[in-house]
């Protein structure tokens, strides 16, 4: 994840404890059958989770639109017009 990417291991690891389990399922049913599925769905959405959180948060195209954004917002007020021009400079 530190290369904002997966690891081959932990994946290769998650899908041996799927093998492992669903080829029981069909043979078992019940309530903890029906736990240990769900245990398997909430560890699979974490590590999805944690692996799209690795990418970053703010997308490359969304920090070029929040930069454009300011500049517009920033040249937009200079088109305001004041009677006094040193409040409009930076001194």
């Amino acid at each position: 994840m530190e290369h904002s990417g997966e690891s081959k291991s932990a994946r290769e690891a998650l899908d041996a404890v799927y093998a492992a389990f669903l080829p029981s399922v069909q043979q078992q049913t019940g309530a903890l059958t029906t736990e240990i599925l769900h245990q398997l769905d909430v560890v699979t959405q974490e590590r999805r989770a944690r692996i799209v959180a690795a990418e970053g948060a703010v997308p490359g195209i969304l920090w070029t639109v929040l930069f454009w954004g300011a500049a517009v917002t920033i040249s937009f007020t200079y088109f305001f017009g004041t009677q006094n021009l040193r409040a409009r400079r930076p001194s």
